[in-house]
């Protein structure tokens, strides 16, 4: 008899139009965002039939990925998925050039997803995003959203202005340790904006005291 095995996520893209962050926003970024959208940097990457999936986009319309119940009828009821982890896309906002715009932007995110995502289903967990660009910010965040009970990870993105190893990260891992959680890393960005072009010694061995990066998640218990 085969084991009945778990299924897991762990890259769930929920997406959300630039109008969906701006209740959570506070002035100047909140007209900032009403007025011109947030202004991600381009990754540069080229897909000739484009990233996101066509059949997750909404029928009332909206970007792929943005209705819940959409996603849980397509992607966590179809494949019995037991856990999804929502990573968004809000981190590569590491890759513009301020850094308190970018810290706004994360928390109205990570608020954003804490109200309108998780809860909707069991299988729904969080990842708080942060962004690199001001790592002390990024700190106060993780202790900020890290102890609600459906945040599992802290998300940033490879794309960054030096690589991810160096001392000046600490406070983000750090936090992390702090608050129980893993540190995910994700591509796609490398090169825009203010980022670095991509390298290999993105991460070095010496990430933070102690900071585990990999690990099994405290919420998973079984």
């Amino acid at each position: 008899m085969s084991k009945s095995l778990k299924v897991i996520d762990a890259d769930v893209h929920n997406e959300q139009d630039d109008s969906a962050l701006v209740p959570y926003l506070p002035e100047p970024w909140r007209s900032r965002v009403e007025k011109s959208g947030v202004g991600y940097a381009g990754s540069g990457y080229y897909s000739p039939v484009g990233v996101m999936k066509k059949d997750a986009i909404p029928p009332g319309g909206g970007k792929a990925g943005s209705d819940p119940d959409l996603m849980i009828k397509q992607l966590v009821e179809r494949y019995d998925v037991e856990y999804a982890i929502l990573t968004g896309v809000v981190y590569n906002i590491s890759a513009t050039h301020d850094p308190d715009f970018a810290a706004a932007i994360c928390s109205a995110y990570n608020d954003f997803l804490i109200a309108e995502w998780l809860g909707k289903h069991p299988s729904f967990k969080g990842a708080v995003a942060v962004s690199t660009l001001d790592p002390v910010l990024a700190a106060r965040e993780i202790d900020r959203v890290g102890g609600h009970p459906d945040i599992v990870e802290v998300v940033i993105s490879s794309a960054a202005r030096g690589p991810l190893g160096h001392r000046y990260y600490h406070p983000i891992y750090e936090a992390a340790e702090r608050n129980g959680l893993p540190v995910a890393i994700h591509p796609g960005a490398e090169g825009a904006g203010s980022s670095t072009a991509p390298t290999a010694p993105a991460i070095r061995r010496d990430i933070s005291n102690g900071t585990r990066i990999c690990r099994r998640p405290s919420w998973l218990t079984s």
